[in-house]
């Protein structure tokens, strides 16, 4: 077992430094192109990154300008705080932009190794075609290496260092943090460690205002495990389980105190406990039907082509999750639709960001390619990875700011 957690673990830096030199290439190519000398920290620290960056320095604040109505609260805090806590053991040395950057880009690292840990636990590898075919007969460890970096689940791993909108994993955002939150949940309940599921559903809801929500495939892991222990369907009958197994409902009880604690936090600090999802509107100002609604304007004739785009992308979405559900992948399928839904209800903005922080989409997309031949993992890997380029040199340049 240590043995290949250590093969992993070399794998995954490899594919880390391959996308992590990307940002690089991608970097100097747009200063070029831009004829500009701005540096790193400016480009990429952009848009909600230096909301982080003050809340990391300055602490939540009252809106300077009366009746201001985007202010820091709707940023949650334990990323922030991460971001505190280091730049305290580092004697405030290093800028905050490249400590928000260092904390995002090891636990994105840390989510890809437990993803893939995943992926094998559950036994999802086995719909893996073989990738290289060659016989490695001398057993040469170089060999081997290669013809491991796209097997045995590693495929999942490419899609969160290199997959489309995953830019906001590798810099000073809080979705590298979320998503290791996802992950050790997800990891965790299939494990049957439901207590310390909870605390890290706990940990996702201080992190982001969906992380709550995966109280929801808590649950079904653990119906899904009294059924496979009882031989019982009767959902009466579980949730008298739940009751009367004090670890269990523990598990669940604790799996808002992160939410909670922040919105305690924002009773006492402005008076309003609800205050980071009532300062929402100032980023959606938008009005339409909930969901269908927004999806029908979003690819309507009248629409615009950046709000087609991210529209298509949430119903390619919805395809994915719809896919899992078949696959009986369903306490994965269900946090996918129930945190896509809720930014559904107002617009389309910055929902591919959304769909793919939550890391689910990953796990369905790997399903999905696992069973792809070698040609057809290539190419679509390829494309993902190219559309990527795009999409971050668009995001540094300052183009595209909501995707």
């Amino acid at each position: 077992m240590e043995n290949d957690n250590k093969k992993l673990f070399f794998r995954l830096l490899f594919a880390f430094l391959i996308s992590r030199a990307a940002f690089v290439i991608i970097y100097f190519v747009a200063r070029a192109i831009m004829n500009t000398n701005d540096s790193f920290e400016v480009m990429f620290g952009r848009w909600d990154a230096l909301r982080y960056i003050n809340l990391a320095e300055h602490g939540y604040t009252l809106p300077v300008v009366p009746n201001e109505p985007q202010n820091n609260w709707a940023f949650f805090p334990l990323y922030p705080l991460l971001c505190m806590g280091l730049r305290f053991i580092t004697f405030g040395i290093i800028p905050t932009f490249y400590i928000g950057m260092i904390i995002s880009n090891v636990c994105i690292f840390a989510a890809a190794f437990l993803a893939v840990k995943t992926v094998r636990m559950t036994g999802l590898t086995k719909n893996e075609r073989d990738f290289y075919v060659r016989p490695n007969p001398d057993g040469n460890k170089v060999t081997d290496f290669f013809n491991g970096i796209f097997k045995d689940g590693m495929l999942i791993a490419w899609f969160m260092f290199m997959g489309p909108f995953t830019m906001y994993m590798g810099t000073a955002y809080t979705e590298g943090t979320y998503i290791l939150f996802i992950v050790l949940s997800f990891f965790l309940m299939k494990k049957r460690r439901f207590f310390l599921a909870g605390l890290a559903v706990a940990g996702a809801g201080a992190t982001r205002n969906m992380g709550v929500l995966l109280v929801v495939p808590l649950l079904i892991e653990m119906y899904t495990d009294w059924i496979h222990t009882t031989g019982r369907r009767n959902i009466f009958r579980f949730i008298g389980h739940i009751f009367a197994t004090p670890v269990k409902l523990l598990s669940v009880i604790i799996t808002p105190i992160g939410t909670f604690s922040y919105m305690l936090f924002l009773y006492f600090f402005c008076g309003d406990a609800l205050a980071f999802k009532n300062v929402q509107i100032a980023w959606r100002t938008e009005e339409h039907f909930p969901i269908i609604g927004v999806l029908a304007d979003a690819i309507g004739m009248k629409s615009d082509i950046y709000h087609k785009l991210l529209g298509w992308v949430c119903i390619g979405a919805i395809a994915i999750f719809i896919y899992m559900l078949i696959r009986k992948m369903y306490s994965e399928a269900v946090f996918g639709g129930l945190t896509l839904a809720v930014p559904l209800t107002s617009a389309v903005m910055s929902t591919p960001r959304f769909i793919t922080g939550d890391y689910v989409i990953w796990l369905g997309a790997y399903d999905i390619l696992a069973r792809q031949n070698h040609v057809g993992r290539v190419i679509t890997c390829s494309a993902f990875a190219a559309v990527e380029v795009v999409l971050t040199y668009m995001w540094i340049s300052g183009n595209v700011g909501m995707i």
